[in-house]
């Protein structure tokens, strides 16, 4: 059986722009062959080599086997990888290099075959065969006879950034993280940051919900300079836990050490803007709508929380539903919503409000830290509904409604001396041109809804006005 694998060599420190390119390609086909071991190899163009010339086949050398670092050229002569029998000692990987290569050079390089990577950082030299590089510690690392492979040898990760801060950002609820590139003249060029950070009480996993620190760590992508601006929303002077690491072709950095700050309070002090416990998915529809409305905590609950909700306003109970009368928010979590759908009927409504309250007092407890009245801001959740199955409230200047229109309903009963009020041609009825001027009294705040609508049906229904 045999291995086709393409081996590529990255120069450990040439100019930046050019460590992602490949210095050295090339195409083998490495043999198997056992002895007291199982090793496959790939081997140099040069004939009468050991170990590949115990082989009848020649598909396994190298299609170029030089390469240049630093202005010298250099040979693989061997690649090997080594399974010995009875698994003791652990397998091995096997660089010989013509003329011997310095092992501070080898050992800024990664082998990888794009899913499994072994650092060269830790192989040494060969103790009797100097130009054998050889990597003891593989750890998950391994090749399979007769399973095609590309291998490549770049340079290996940046190192850590170092000299994380975190402190108060330009604006409100921000934090300005800031740190110092790690060197990479022996690594591969950083090609941009991550930055992940959580509150200091939040799980130590990722977060929970997308974008909120509160629930685990959130993790943001920046460019290559080395600072960034975080969200830290629903601070309100909490502390955050942040991190740093550089990316680059080659992988990622590890994290850095561990940094901790706190956001920029808001105008006022952190209690001037209270988080606001209850949100809803739009505050003004119309009759058939429906409105997610959201409680959110400042962190996640440690065990399931149930928040009822007090419903008020002018709107009757028979206008609109509630999918449950309280949220609820499960362990672990730190928000729940509710659905409240908007009766569609035929009835003859004007503008309607519909006030939603939460009962913080549900969620004071050990499960909700700092939920008191200066974490909450518990002001009812205000929903306005549009005047429905009627001439429109505020009708434009000089565009009564169609003739014809109907009002649903009953007769809501038409208060005395409303004809004689608005009949200013004393014609006995009152007509378009008469309506046209309610709606602008409407509309300058003179008289209300409900007197409009008076006016409306006495045009529709003459009969019925006094």
């Amino acid at each position: 059986m045999a291995i086709v694998g393409v081996l590529l060599v990255h120069d450990a420190r040439p100019a930046e722009a050019a460590l992602e390119s490949p210095l050295w390609q090339a195409t083998m086909t490495p043999n198997e062959w056992r002895g007291t071991s199982l090793a496959v190899v790939g081997c140099s163009n040069a004939a009468g080599n050991e170990d590949c010339s115990t082989t009848a086949s020649t598909t396994n050398r190298l299609s170029d086997d030089d390469f240049v670092i630093d202005g010298t050229t250099y040979t693989i002569t061997k690649l090997m990888y080594i399974v010995y029998d009875g698994g003791s000692p652990t397998p091995d990987v096997r660089l010989d290099i013509d003329p011997v290569a310095p092992v501070t050079q080898l050992q800024n390089y990664v082998l990888t075959d794009g899913s499994q990577t072994l650092p060269l950082g830790s192989c040494q030299r060969h103790s009797t065969k100097h130009e054998r590089f050889v990597c003891a510690s593989v750890g998950s690392f391994s090749l399979t006879a007769g399973s095609a492979v590309t291998l490549r040898l770049i340079p290996k990760p940046p190192a850590a950034p170092t000299g994380l801060s975190l402190a108060p950002g330009p604006r409100a609820d921000t934090i300005a993280a800031a740190w110092t590139a790690p060197d990479t003249m022996s690594t591969a060029r950083v090609t941009g940051y991550e930055v992940r950070y959580k509150e200091v009480h939040a799980p130590n996993a990722a977060a929970a919900v997308a974008g909120d620190p509160l629930t685990g760590w959130v993790t943001v992508r920046v460019g290559t300079t080395p600072r960034a601006i975080l969200d830290a929303e629903y601070a309100l002077r909490r502390e955050y836990y942040g991190q740093v690491r550089a990316l680059s072709a080659s992988g990622a950095s590890p994290w850095s050490a561990q940094a901790q700050g706190a956001p920029k309070d808001p105008p006022g002090g952190p209690a001037a803007t209270p988080l606001r416990l209850l949100s809803a998915s739009r505050t003004s529809v119309t009759e058939g709508a429906t409105v997610t409305v959201t409680a959110r905590l400042r962190v996640a609950v440690e065990s399931a929380v149930s928040i009822p909700l007090v419903v008020e306003g002018t709107a009757g109970a028979g206008d609109y539903t509630l999918s449950s009368p309280a949220v609820a928010i499960a362990a672990g979590q730190r928000s729940g919503s509710v659905t409240l759908t908007v009766v569609d009927d035929s009835d003859a409504e004007g503008a309607e409000i519909i006030y939603i309250t939460p009962d913080i007092g549900a969620v004071r407890n050990e499960a909700v830290p700092d939920s008191g009245a200066v974490a909450y801001q518990v002001a009812a959740l205000r929903i306005d509904i549009a005047a429905s199955d009627q001439p429109a409230p505020a009708a434009p200047a000089g565009v009564p409604p169609a003739v014809g229109a109907t009002v649903g309903g009953a007769d809501p009963g038409i208060p005395s001396g409303t004809r004689s009020t608005y009949d200013a041609d004393n014609s006995g009825v009152i007509d378009r041109s008469e309506l046209v001027k309610a709606a602008r009294k409407l509309a300058e705040g003179e008289i209300d809804i409900e007197e409009y609508q008076h006016v409306a049906i006495c045009v529709l229904r003459p009969a019925d006005c006094n």
